[in-house]
Formats: C-alpha cells, structure tokens, sequence
C-alpha cells in the first residue's frame, strides 16, 4: 500500500494543487518518507515537465512544513 500512494503522488502532479496535497498527505499517512516522495515528485518531473515539477516541490514544502517534518 505504501509503494502504491507513493506512485499515486506521480500520476496526480498533473492534477490540481489540491489532489497533489492530498497524494502527498496519503503517502506520507503510509509511511512514505520525505526522501521517497522528492524521489517520485524528480523522476516524474522529467515526463511532466519543470513547470509542474516545480509546482509540487512548492506543495510538498508546504505540506512537511505543516507536518513538521
């Protein structure tokens, strides 16, 4: 369960702001760590492209920043 939330964030980054923090909330729910989730947000940034890369790197940011971690 854990490798499919982290595979869910891939497919979402082309998806709204919103379904990409929940993905990232998911993940980190189910014990996806921060360094598996920054590997998933950079390998599916190559296909998506540095616009939407950026964009989730911003929200995941935010979203470790409100979870302290």
């Amino acid at each position: 369960f854990k490798q499919k939330t982290a595979y869910e964030i891939g497919v979402r980054l082309v998806g709204s702001e919103m379904c990409i923090r929940d993905s990232i909330g998911r993940a980190l729910d189910n014990g996806v760590t921060k360094a598996e989730i920054s590997e998933v947000i950079l390998h599916t940034t190559m296909y998506a492209g540095w616009p939407v890369g950026a964009n989730a790197v911003r929200i995941a940011k935010e979203v470790f920043e409100e979870r302290g971690i």
